[in-house]
């Protein structure tokens, strides 16, 4: 009887995990959706807002880095930018070549031109 009990409880733990995981990659994907509307729309600033609230939970979300960082390249602040694009470097090294490494050598070159 107790093993059967526990087995139950064990079930139930597994099934919360679960659901607990999936309302987190759904949270994730909406979050995604909506700073890519933001982004596309030229809503910088909301986009930055929106992602300030998913980093004040979550400092290194990939994503909340990744808009953030082009957020600011698109406004033209390339000292934060550069800032965020290098903490996304840290934080996901495999985006390192394709998704950092070309903005920053933009914004390197954007700063060579303004010396």
């Amino acid at each position: 009887m107790v093993v059967v009990i526990l087995g139950v409880i064990a079930n139930w733990i597994r099934a919360g995990i679960s659901v607990k995981n999936l309302i987190r990659r759904e949270i994730d994907d909406l979050f995604t959706e909506e700073a890519s509307n933001y982004y596309d729309e030229g809503k910088f600033d909301e986009l930055l807002a929106h992602c300030k609230e998913k980093l004040n939970k979550n400092p290194n979300h990939s994503y909340a880095l990744w808009y953030k960082a082009k957020a600011y390249y698109q406004k033209q602040d390339y000292e934060k930018s550069k800032h965020c694009f290098e903490n996304l470097a840290k934080t996901e090294p495999s985006w390192n070549e394709s998704h950092v490494q070309p903005y920053l050598e933009k914004i390197e070159a954007i700063e060579n031109e303004t010396r």
